[in-house]
């Protein structure tokens, strides 16, 4: 079939144009072994890269398929493709399924033909790798591949498969916050890829129209108390009069500061936190993040690169008892306050039917708004790093089914079209996390428009003007790249 067959069978098959026209392109004869789809979140990209590889397994393109993607994503291509094109077989494998798989003894263990979707964090595991590379797969598909960093685990896998399987194509999929001019990609595993840009102000529909529409981040100010506000003023204090001049100490000082703003909760967890590891060990702060499970942080994101002195090592732990006993005084929470204000004023009510989701950095601030939430009779949920992915299921599937508020971390992967509003408790640093988050809901064929609601305050732009200054002060020693895998906990486009 040559390109023009192709976009017809795609269209009839209920895809957009601008769906319809990659697939052809990806898999017309004369195309180029490798395809980098960039798009920002929520014009189908992982739709039809399912529809690609249902199209090559049927028409004989490609009888041995590798899918691999983050945990929540994996499954997703499993439940796409089982629903739209079941007569491919597809296989999930975890590390229970492989070891049923070895047991088997199969003379081929990925199938003679067929479709193995893994997640791509349990394909970089050595073994799994090992067994991965030495089978010829026709075609490869990554999914989120903005995450395959330069010296990660992730990117050797992908780097691996492809020299193992050099015939293959290869299909990467890529969330961009930010269009990249011309085919310039900066990753050498996308040097050789033919580059597809998708934007949300380019594709249309069959009759011309936008796909999705703008989106207007309605900016929530609230003004904190004056107990809270000295808290904030006087965790500033302390970490001037500390001294940190590090590059280590500097970035974790910032930390702590968009600690403060997320909620105080969390700021007093993080400091027992490290007064409790320093009474242990001699270790400082990167052994308190190591143990700490507030913070949820993208795997190989560690900060290996980072040298000197931490925070925890200086002055400051001298101020924390202090500062400790200043939160304890604490007894109201003027931005909790506000977040309920904003529920009701969005229509939210005890009986469901709404679905809201709420985002923060923080599992303590996810946990303790889960509890608020839920004393002020709203029917709420969370899902952090903690929750097993049995877990995530039934929570996302009860919240789809019954509404509600469902209060989440960057654990949330799943993409749920019928959320009404999304709100970020926290102001999150990164314009690509925006961007993806608002993807997950804000999505092709959609019915209506999505609320976007993002909380600040007063303490937020101390926080971002002190970011500013450190960055620009230590980018020279460390370079961009490492600040930003610290900062933004490894969710930082490439």
């Amino acid at each position: 079939m040559n390109k023009s067959e192709i976009t017809t069978a795609f269209l009839e098959l209920g895809c957009f144009p601008h769906q319809a026209e990659f697939a052809a392109d990806f898999l017309a004869a004369d195309s180029k072994q490798k395809h980098l789809l960039t798009s920002l979140p929520g014009l189908g990209k992982g739709f039809i890269g399912s529809q690609i590889v249902a199209y090559a397994f049927y028409h004989s393109q490609a009888k041995r398929v590798l899918v691999l993607a983050p945990m929540g994503i994996a499954q997703q291509w499993c439940d796409m493709l089982q629903r739209n094109s079941p007569e491919v077989p597809c296989r999930f494998v975890d590390r229970r399924r492989l070891r049923e798989m070895v047991a088997g003894e199969d003379d081929d263990l990925w199938m003679n033909t067929g479709v193995v979707v893994m997640s791509i964090d349990f394909a970089r595991q050595a073994d799994v790798a090992e067994l991965l590379s030495k089978t010829i797969w026709d075609l490869i598909v990554v999914d989120e591949a903005h995450h395959l960093r330069p010296k990660t685990q992730r990117y050797e896998l992908v780097q691996r498969l492809f020299e193992s399987s050099p015939q293959a194509r290869s299909l990467l999929l890529h969330a961009l916050s930010k269009i990249p001019d011309g085919e310039g990609v900066a990753n050498p595993l996308f040097h050789d890829a033919k580059v597809t840009v998708w934007s949300r102000d380019t594709v249309r529909d069959n009759d011309g129209n936008p796909l999705l529409p703008d989106v207007q981040i309605k900016w929530i100010h609230h003004v904190r108390r004056d107990d809270e506000q000295q808290i904030l003023l006087e965790l500033q204090a302390c970490i001037r009069r500390a001294g940190v001049k590090e590059p280590r100490s500097q970035l974790e000082a910032t930390a702590l500061l968009q600690t403060a703003s997320s909620s105080l909760l969390a700021l007093e967890q993080r400091l027992s936190q490290m007064q409790r590891v320093r009474n242990e060990t001699v270790h400082g702060l990167r052994d308190v993040a190591s143990k700490s499970d507030d913070v949820e942080i993208e795997p190989e994101s560690a900060d290996e690169n980072l040298d000197g002195q931490s925070l925890a090592q200086s002055s400051f732990m001298d101020d924390v008892p202090r500062l400790l006993a200043m939160l304890e005084e604490v007894e109201t929470d003027s931005k909790l306050e506000s977040l309920l204000e904003l529920l009701h004023t969005i229509g939210v009510s005890s009986s469901g039917d709404m679905r809201i989701c709420v985002f923060t950095s923080y599992v303590n601030t996810a946990t303790y708004l889960e509890s608020a939430l839920s004393d002020n009779h709203f029917d709420v949920t969370a899902i952090t790093g903690s929750s097993s992915y049995g877990e995530r299921e039934q929570i996302i599937a009860d919240f789809s089914q019954n509404g509600g508020v469902l209060v989440c971390t960057s654990a949330m992967t799943v993409r749920i079209p019928e959320v009404a509003a999304v709100i970020f408790y926290d102001l999150p640093w990164n314009p690509a996390t925006v961007d993806a988050r608002i993807g997950q809901f804000l999505r092709v064929g959609r019915p209506g428009p999505v609320g976007v609601y993002a909380f600040t305050d007063d303490s937020d732009t101390l926080v971002i003007e002190r970011l500013q200054k450190k960055v620009n002060e230590i980018k020279q020693s460390l370079g961009s790249e490492e600040i930003q895998k610290l900062l933004f906990d490894g969710e930082i486009d490439q």
